[in-house]
């Protein structure tokens, strides 16, 4: 095994060049025995995985997926230890010499196990028997580098031989990693370019008329060109890279990849031109008189077409065959146990073909009429001299189209974008010449007169506009699309529809067709139905065209239409240095089943890993909110709603929020004028503040609250026991929203003249009193304070407001209007000595409270000057005289079942109806 060991590394350095640098790579520590290594540079990403290393699909996740260039490796979460990110630190054993530094000056050769030192080698630098020699540089003189431990040392006249025996990797190193990487490519051309051109032009066919008038009709006059061209280069390329860690416990781990690739292209290009100028009948000479003997004037007439053409094309192939191979195993020698199976795996071969290339049709075609006269020498092919007339139309195009244009009609609209933007052109033309022939000499002409005139311009294919796709409203399985066709097309053809669903190249032709043929201005509005075969997926219709012979393309403008639920991310609020609370909702909710998880989820700003939070409702308009927490302060987050359907996420829109410095809630006591501030930041030791204990100080005779303090949301608060306090500024910087007890809050605050309290949030209040060796309220023995505004106080939960106003002997008027008290949630002990002492209290604004059994000591004791909306008091109250004169009397004692609107002798009660 040890043979195997230095093999393998001597392998490995000879395979691989320099080593990575620290930090460069990482190491998947694994409870089987094995630490993979990955270069970072060469992780594309990670992900966790549902599916095993056998492909089969788990409720959670199950496998640590890393995902290189060349190969994805699946990883079972329950074998992975940790994760490292630091490069192991080399430890050597005891007796190791570094063959590197001054050391190397004095070494001149070496084999497998020895090493040849210079004859003048000093005896301090020289190895003793017992050393351990390695080092891992290549160099000259160590190529794949050495490991060995002394065994003999022997001196000639020229070198000083130190002879090694074989040593493992574990005897050097206590801790030790290496990793290296080799890439050798290599490349070769060849080139080749031929060029053919000729001519076709076979005998005219002539007949006679007449005995003195000649016809023939002459064949094309096809000249031709094709110049062909041809490149091949194959380019093999050959790429390594690995790892040997010797680590303490795990032993010796080896991990080692080889890519083998080579890319094969070649190139095709051939240009070709065709020009078609002959008549394709015509009339011979007609001689009119012999002026002079052997000259004749002639004339002539016919018809003639032309055609000038090129075309050019272009053919790109590209090959790439790869293989990787990856090696892992692991060793501990000390106990010679193979403490993991090596793995041997080659991918399978891989070869892609690219295909790609380009097709230039440009030129035009003329066809006509044809007149000649001039004067010739016995016969026009002697010699001649004339004027030649010509007139026609003349038909003008151009267009390039690529290969992939052609093969990917059906996935783009560039093959219909440049067909639809080509020029075409019908043009009329003139012109007059004069001509020289002679038959040694050839032909000679000029252009006397020549013109264009532009007819009209035509499209090879239509325009479309204002395709549309929408859901049907009679059945929502259904969707329809439409379009407008407009313009000319100079081929027939049949329009129709494509419809793509989501990301997939695949597509569902539409069942209707549509034909279309035109030369001029033409307008056809067409439509057709597809069935939505899946929800949650997002829709794409194209208009067709259909040339026949089956070449079809899609075409602009495409339309499309999301079909069922997408997750929209909203506000975030209630954001403090730790927490926040997010919104999200999900549009088209109603279309989803109890199976769906949805929620929202975050990630600090600059990091990949994020964390999410499933919520468990949604209201009827699919809105949903879930609270972060654990977060950092002072930090930003990015977060966003999703939702997962059948093991696909889908995700919200991308917002952030950035958490609150960190705060606290502290006062600060200015001894100068005995005033108590309140503050909820980050600035307590700057300000000398004192951390909140169950309240204010009872030494104040003022108390603020400052702006900051309005973040803050304690459970509990009190200013009880504060009797001299006067004033309270900016009590509604004192958030009540989380405050479930309200005992003895402003109890004894005898010096406080008023209170605002109209900003107090009571709804999760459960007692505004507590028990103890004295019975407390809220605002007992507050003896300053005249009136009282509770018409905003929310008393659904409240238990028990024992003493609640006990004592408050200056308090002439309650607005307790909004207090909704009945026997099923307080019972009429729960108002024990409420009102008791208020001897100044009149009034009380209050509903029915419906209490219908009695008990003492009464709510309402001392209060002599209470007076109900009728007129009742406590005691025998006159209602009026009978018909002797003399007074009737009606009854309202101090218990719980007077509190209620007072309704006169029939109902006395304490309380007014506001």
């Amino acid at each position: 095994m040890k043979r195997t060991l230095l093999s393998l590394l001597t392998l490995l350095v000879a395979l691989t060049g320099t080593a990575q640098t620290i930090g460069e790579a990482f190491y998947v520590y694994r409870n089987d025995g094995m630490i993979n290594t990955f270069f970072r540079s060469e992780v594309d990403s990670m992900a966790y995985s549902y599916y095993d290393v056998d492909s089969i699909c788990y409720d959670e996740p199950v496998t640590q997926v890393i995902y290189t260039p060349d190969s994805i490796y699946r990883i079972p979460l329950a074998i992975v230890d940790s994760v490292g990110f630091v490069t192991p630190e080399t430890k050597y054993q005891p007796n190791v010499v570094k063959l590197e530094g001054t050391i190397r000056d004095y070494i001149i050769g070496s084999d497998s196990l020895t090493v040849l030192f210079c004859y003048d080698t000093p005896s301090g630098i020289l190895p003793k028997i017992g050393d351990k020699l390695v080092t891992t540089e290549m160099s000259d003189v160590f190529e794949g580098g050495f490991l060995g431990q002394v065994e003999s040392i022997a001196q000639t006249n020229d070198t000083i031989s130190v002879k090694c025996n074989m040593i493992g990797l574990d005897e050097v190193f206590e801790c030790f990693y290496y990793s290296n990487s080799y890439e050798h490519p290599q490349a070769t051309n060849r080139r080749r370019a031929l060029s053919w051109n000729g001519s076709f032009s076979p005998d005219p066919f002539v007949f006679s008329l007449t005995g003195f008038l000649k016809a023939s009709i002459k064949p094309v006059d096809c000249p031709w060109k094709v110049a062909p061209k041809y490149d091949v280069s194959i380019a093999p390329s050959f790429h390594s890279k690995g790892s040997i860690i010797v680590h303490p416990i795990k032993g010796v781990v080896i991990n080692l990849d080889i890519k083998q690739q080579t890319a094969i292209a070649q190139d095709i290009a051939m240009t070709g031109s065709l020009s078609v100028t002959k008549p394709i009948l015509e009339t011979g000479p007609i001689p009119i008189t012999a002026i002079i003997p052997f000259v004749w004037v002639y004339g002539e007439c016919g018809l003639f077409i032309g055609a000038n053409m090129k075309v050019s094309m272009e053919q790109n192939w590209n090959q790439s065959l790869s293989y990787n191979i990856h090696y892992e195993a692991s060793y501990l020698p000390a106990l010679s146990i193979t403490t993991s199976i090596p793995k041997l795996s080659i991918n399978g071969v891989n070869l892609i073909s690219e295909h790609s290339g380009k097709c230039l049709v440009e030129g035009s075609v003329r066809g006509g009429v044809f007149g000649e006269i001039g004067i010739a020498l016995l016969e026009k092919h002697v010699a001649s001299t004339g004027f030649r007339f010509e007139g026609g139309l003349k038909l003008v195009g151009n267009t390039m189209i690529y290969d992939s244009d052609t093969q990917q009609s059906l996935f783009t609209t560039s093959l219909y974008d440049k067909l639809e933007s080509s020029d075409n052109h019908l043009k009329a033309f003139c012109s007059v010449g004069m001509e020289a022939r002679l038959i040694h000499a050839g032909k000679a002409g000029i252009n006397v007169f020549s013109k264009e005139w532009e007819l009209t311009k035509f499209k090879l294919v239509p325009n479309f506009t204002n395709t549309t796709l929408t859901r049907s409203s009679i059945n929502p399985d259904y969707i329809t699309a439409t379009t407008t066709a407009t313009g000319g097309a100079i081929f027939p053809c049949n329009l129709g529809f494509r419809l793509f669903e989501g990301n997939e190249d695949n597509s569902i032709k539409g069942a209707n067709n549509h034909s279309y043929w035109s030369l001029t201005d033409k307008t056809d509005t067409f439509s057709d139905v597809f069935e939505a075969s899946a929800l949650l997926k997002r829709y794409m219709v194209y208009p067709t065209v259909d040339m026949g012979l089956g070449f079809e393309m899609i075409a602009n403008p495409y339309a499309e239409l999301e079909l069922g639920a997408t997750p929209i991310t909203l506000d975030v609020d209630n954001v403090d240095e730790t927490t926040a609370h997010v919104w999200g909702r999900i549009e088209g909710h109603e279309l989803l089943d109890e199976n769906v998880q949805f929620g929202l989820g975050y990630r600090e700003e600059g990091s990949t890993g994020s964390v999410s939070y499933n919520a468990h409702s949604m209201d009827e308009n699919g809105k949903y909110s879930v609270d972060f927490m654990a977060l950092k302060p002072k930090t930003k987050y990015k977060y966003f709603a999703y939702l997962v359907v059948d093991g696909q996420t889908y995700y919200g829109e991308e917002k952030d929020f950035t958490t609150e410095e960190h705060r606290e809630a502290y006062y600060v006591w200015n001894s100068t004028d005995s005033t108590t501030t309140f503050y909820y930041d980050g600035n307590r030791v700057n300000r000398g503040g004192n951390i909140i204990g169950t309240g204010a100080p009872k030494k104040s005779l003022k108390i603020e609250f400052d702006s900051s303090f309005s973040k803050f949301y304690p459970k509990a608060f009190s200013f009880g026991y504060c009797d001299k306090l006067k004033t309270i500024k900016n009590l509604n910087y004192l958030n009540t929203d989380s405050i479930t007890d309200m005992s003895d809050m402003f109890y004894q605050c005898s010096s406080l003249t008023s209170l605002d309290l109209s900003h107090f949030n009571t709804s999760n209040v459960k007692r505004m009193c507590r028990y103890g060796g004295n019975n407390h309220g809220m605002f007992a023995y507050c003896s300053s304070l005249t009136s009282l505004d509770l018409s905003n106080f929310d008393t659904s939960q409240i238990t028990d407001m024992t003493n609640m106003f006990r004592g408050c002997g200056s308090l002439t008027s309650l607005d307790l209007s909004s207090f909704t008290i009945k026997d099923s949630s307080i019972s009429g002990t729960g108002i024990y000595g409420m009102f008791k002492n208020c001897s100044s209290l009149k009034t009380i604004y209050a509903q029915d409270w419906n209490f219908k059994h009695y008990c003492n000591p009464a709510p309402f004791s001392g209060c002599d000057n209470l007076t109900g909306g009728m007129g009742t008091k406590i005691g025998q109250n006159i209602y009026d005289y009978d018909e002797n004169g003399n007074p009737r009397y009606y009854y309202c004692d101090h218990s719980p079942r007077e509190a209620h609107i007072d309704g006169g002798k029939d109902n006395p009660g304490l309380f007014t109806a506001k």
